[in-house]
């Protein structure tokens, strides 16, 4: 069994949170903002320790400066450090405004045995995200330069399909090009998106790829029209092994209570 002294770093995944500037903003009936703070409640009666809090994405869901100082209000308390990447509803070109000097959009660091790398898959104004080539050829370029055995690839959009025909349609556009990349790269253990708005877990060739519940709404899953689940939101823990094991688990804020607008068809 893995013992905490194996662990090279251990990461509370929040993800797709859609804040908006005011506390009241809803999404297709649930309140993000008590969302958010559900799931933050169900982490902490865990009492489990991270040292890093990864946010892959969708922090707000109207671009606002507001909705990302809300993010931050809402987790401050847990002094945990932070790294964002952009989602498809969020302003890029904001976020790099506002927190140019923070960590919070440092691209990549070592964890020990560990390179963590953070793209962007952000396309302004569309839904589905692209890699672009000077994005692909950072990637590549870290990957050849770094000393680090094993490399945790994040970024919103998912790489592989998930079987629902719609949300796979608004996925990575190029994910052939990404994917052949990594496949070229044994230290590449584990691909970590949002945007899927619920749990995945699959292996392809050396890679493990995991996507997680959102702090919000939910997607049903194998559902080839825009539908939601009724699941509560949830987050997902990753423990980062020295040896290049992956040891993760999701959790849910079960105890939230919410109506979610099950006549909707899309958001």
């Amino acid at each position: 069994m893995n013992t905490a002294s194996q662990v090279a770093l251990r990461i509370l995944q929040v993800t797709d949170s859609h804040l908006y500037a005011s506390q009241q903003g809803q999404l297709l009936g649930i309140n993000t903002q008590d969302s958010l703070k559900a799931v933050l409640v169900a982490f902490s009666q865990l009492q489990q320790e991270v040292d890093l809090m990864l946010v892959t994405g969708d922090i707000s869901q109207d671009g606002t400066p507001e909705s990302y100082q809300r993010f931050i209000d809402s987790t401050a308390s847990f002094k945990i450090p932070q790294r964002w990447i952009a989602g498809n509803h969020d302003e890029y070109a904001l976020m790099q405004q506002l927190y140019k000097n923070s960590p919070c959009l440092n691209r990549s660091f070592v964890a020990e045995n560990w390179q963590v790398l953070m793209l962007n898959s952000n396309v302004p104004g569309k839904v589905y995200g692209v890699l672009t080539d000077d994005e692909l050829n950072y990637l590549k370029q870290q990957l050849d330069n770094s000393a680090a055995k094993y490399t945790m690839v994040c970024l919103h959009h998912h790489t592989l399909p998930v079987g629902c025909q719609w949300l796979d349609n608004i996925g990575l556009r190029n994910a052939d090009k990404f994917n052949q990349l990594i496949d070229q790269y044994d230290q590449v253990k584990l691909v970590l998106c949002g945007h899927i708005h619920q749990e995945l877990d699959r292996n392809d060739f050396h890679t493990r790829y995991l996507g997680s519940p959102s702090t919000c709404i939910q997607f049903a899953k194998h559902s080839d029209e825009f539908k939601l689940d009724s699941l509560a939101p949830g987050f997902r823990l990753i423990n980062l092994m020295q040896n290049g094991d992956v040891v993760t688990s999701i959790h849910r804020a079960d105890q939230f209570s919410f109506q979610i607008d099950e006549t909707a068809a899309g958001y």
